[in-house]
Order: C-alpha cells, then structure tokens, then sequence
C-alpha cells in the first residue's frame, strides 16, 4: 500500500496486489477497508478479523495522521493475506 492522495473530501490508497487474473493496482477509500472487515465479520463469524483503525471526524486529512492510518490498514491486509480462504473469498 502507498501514494495516500486526496480525491474530493476523502483520502485513497494505492492497493497493489495479484489474484488469479494478474496484478492490479486499485485506489481504495477507508471506507472499503471498513466494509471489507465488516463483510468477513458476517461471512466467519467466530474467525478472528483483524480491525481496521478507528474512524475520526477531526483530523483526518492531517500528514501523519494518513500516514499512520496507511500503515495499520497495510498490517491489516498483510493478516488477512495468511489466510488463503479470506484472500479467495469474493469479498476480497
């Protein structure tokens, strides 16, 4: 994950990943980490999702705030990559 970029009102995030069409590269919104997690939640429940940092209302468009949020939603994604079923799943 890299190249946080403000769009409009909100942040994305450059995604570069494979699965079995190839590589890709994605910008992605909190939002669709959120939504990912929550997703995974109702589909396992009883398997533990790692979380996704908290939503803010203030502050979120601050330096060291997106560069910190880029790197705990980077941890998540690299935990659900050890688990080759969530990684498959057509969620993700």
């Amino acid at each position: 994950m890299s190249k946080p970029t403000k769009v409009n009102d909100f942040i994305v995030y450059l995604t570069d990943g494979y699965d079995t069409e190839g590589n890709f590269s994605k910008n992605r919104r909190y939002s669709d980490f959120n939504m990912l997690r929550k997703c995974f939640i109702e589909r396992w429940p009883g398997f533990f999702i790692p979380a996704v940092p908290p939503k803010v209302a203030i502050g979120n468009m601050e330096q060291d705030f997106v560069r910190g949020r880029m790197q705990h939603l980077d941890n998540f994604l690299k935990q659900l990559g050890q688990y080759d079923f969530l990684v498959q799943s057509f969620e993700f």
